[in-house]
């Protein structure tokens, strides 16, 4: 990797990562969306409030599979999203919480544009992960888009998510 595109790449890492962190953020409000429009309650913005993004897709998970208000294409549809927005969150977690590095590799005679992530995970130290930069700028752009058509859905399928809710003062 030349110096001019090790630069380049040097200051695009903190647009990834700022991107990742917005987008992420939408999503775990689509989450929040999906977890009141499920409980159908007024006050499940309440129960909602702050609860970990893992912990939101386990508990949107299990509801969704059990909803009497949902058919079985709805059922599939929503562990779909739910899926698909628990794989993104991990890859923006790696390029959020990370120490990341540009691998300045050599494969195969090409100078490959590459970072690699440092981490731990519970009980878990030091571990590493390499992606391509290409993916590493799909994250966030996956991230809107499974958040927008998440939050679609929830708003057609599940009138609760839009029904008064009781706010704390």
């Amino acid at each position: 990797m030349t110096d001019s595109a090790h630069s380049a790449l040097g200051d695009e890492l903190p647009r990834l990562v700022g991107a990742a962190a917005v987008e992420g953020a939408r999503a775990e409000f689509a989450l929040r969306y999906l977890l009141v429009g499920l409980l159908d309650s007024q006050y499940a913005e309440i129960v909602a409030a702050g609860v970990p993004v893992g912990t939101l897709i386990a508990n949107c998970k299990t509801i969704a599979s059990e909803h009497l208000g949902l058919d079985k294409q709805q059922k599939t549809k929503a562990e779909d999203f739910l899926s698909d927005i628990e794989g993104l969150m991990k890859a923006r977690n790696r390029l959020v919480h990370s120490i990341l590095a540009i691998d300045q590799s050599d494969v195969a005679g090409e100078q490959s544009q590459q970072i690699t992530a440092l981490y731990s995970t519970y009980q878990k130290p030091g571990r590493s992960e390499t992606m391509s930069v290409d993916k590493a700028r799909e994250v966030a752009e996956k991230l809107r888009t499974a958040a927008d058509e998440l939050l679609i859905w929830t708003i057609s399928t599940l009138p609760a998510a839009s029904q008064q809710q009781v706010h704390p003062d």
